[in-house]
């Protein structure tokens, strides 16, 4: 039986684009791409999961919006998956590269092209459907009255 990771995910937006990593060689899964985030440690939520993971990843801040999609049940060869993917953007924009050894903002469309983590696929083919400008500017305005 496989075991079971709970992962939060930031969708990180940019000028209607998204923020995606290559894995590093040397981890499974090596030279993939997926979006930042990882695992939700024991007494973490999701929120709190992917703004620490964002934080050790790239050394970035995020204003967090409403979840892409419902959590998403997945597999891949080692471990069921269960994704919760949040929209994001960055309030600072470091992108120290940790985790992956190549960081782009690319288009849903270029997304359908690239090498992703079979578990993130739902989110890719649901980003090509939506106005991530709007998304974006909806995620920036509620930040500016908090």
């Amino acid at each position: 039986m496989k075991k079971k990771i709970d992962v939060a995910l930031a969708v990180i937006l940019a000028e209607g684009r998204v923020l995606v990593g290559r894995r590093n060689l040397d981890r499974i899964y090596g030279g993939w791409w997926e979006f930042p985030g990882g695992k939700i440690e024991p007494g973490e939520t999701p929120i709190t999961a992917v703004r620490r993971e964002v934080a050790e990843e790239l050394g970035d801040q995020l204003m967090l919006g409403a979840p892409v999609m419902p959590p998403i049940l997945g597999e891949h060869a080692l471990a069921q998956v269960h994704l919760f993917p949040y929209y994001a953007c960055l309030t600072t924009h470091h992108l120290r590269q940790v985790a992956a050894y190549d960081l782009r903002f690319v288009t849903p469309q270029q997304l359908l092209t690239m090498q992703v983590l079979g578990p993130s696929l739902p989110i890719v083919q649901h980003l090509t459907t939506v106005d991530l400008l709007a998304v974006q500017n909806q995620i920036e305005t509620s930040n500016k009255t908090k």
